[in-house]
């Protein structure tokens, strides 16, 4: 019984051990293949939307580019209002907390949205809305939903 224990002991760091090397073998296509402008388009989607919404969305942030192609991205350009608290947690993924403050940073009229940076000409098919917009990053506040449906702000990058 002692030596099955053993071995069982074996097995299982074996297995750990080759299971946490696994994630240092992939690859990173986008940063390696990225390839980028200011005149970059992207297409955004939002799904499960019930009630018939108004999505509007408010760009806060837009990648600023030296030339074209991969390694042209140098900096990001964000919205007058942003604080520096909300640019370093970017670099790691914005908070429910920094997006409500964003929200009403918009709402009491302390952030302004880059210029060109309000869309309201989404389509809504359903439960799905997409819109062409440029690249960057977007708040997008849904309201006027029919039914009482209420929708939290969403982060789109």
């Amino acid at each position: 019984m002692k030596k099955m224990k053993k071995l069982f002991a074996v097995i299982l760091s074996l297995a750990m051990v080759l299971a946490m090397s696994l994630t240092a073998f992939a690859e990173n296509h986008v940063s390696q293949n990225a390839e980028g402008s200011s005149k970059d388009n992207v297409e955004v989607s939002i799904s499960g939307l019930k009630g018939a919404p108004t999505v509007t969305l408010y760009r806060i942030a837009e990648g600023v580019y030296q030339g074209e192609g991969a390694n042209a991205f140098v900096k990001y350009n964000w919205a007058t209002g942003i604080s520096e608290e909300i640019k370093a947690a970017a670099t790691t993924g914005l908070s429910s907390r920094n997006i409500t403050e964003i929200v009403n940073g918009i709402k009491e009229r302390k952030i302004t949205p880059l210029s060109g940076g309000i869309v309201t000409e989404g389509v809504l098919e359903g439960e799905n809305y997409t819109a062409t917009v440029n690249a960057g990053a977007y708040i997008a506040l849904i309201t006027n939903a029919e039914d009482g449906y209420v929708y939290n702000p969403i982060l789109l990058t």
